[in-house]
């Protein structure tokens, strides 16, 4: 699978509704999770680092079991978060965009 399929694994309009909720934060912006699934595929949006004017769409894939993430737990985007915060992943798509 080409990188190009990872981006259209999400729709566009899932990728255009979450950067609108990303742009309706406050700055500094938190991590907005677009989409998360129990295989473990997520899909995230975030300011550039050092530059908030462009946002970076990132794919990426994370082994819950391996990792202590309870996908059916009630605090999972907390736990997927710190795990994001605290593990250099290995992203497998990224996209900068200007949100204007």
């Amino acid at each position: 699978m080409n990188r190009a399929a990872l981006y259209r694994q999400l729709g566009g309009h899932h990728w255009k509704n979450g950067i609108r909720d990303h742009l309706k934060q406050t700055y500094p912006r938190q991590r907005t999770i677009i989409a998360s699934y129990f295989n473990g595929w997520n899909y995230v949006i975030e300011d550039t680092p050092n530059n908030s004017q462009y946002l970076q769409l990132k794919t990426f894939h994370i082994n819950y079991n391996n990792n202590n993430i309870d996908f059916d737990s009630h605090n999972f985007e907390k736990q997927l978060n710190q795990y994001i915060d605290t593990n250099p992943l290995s992203v497998l798509n990224v996209r900068t965009s200007s949100p204007i």
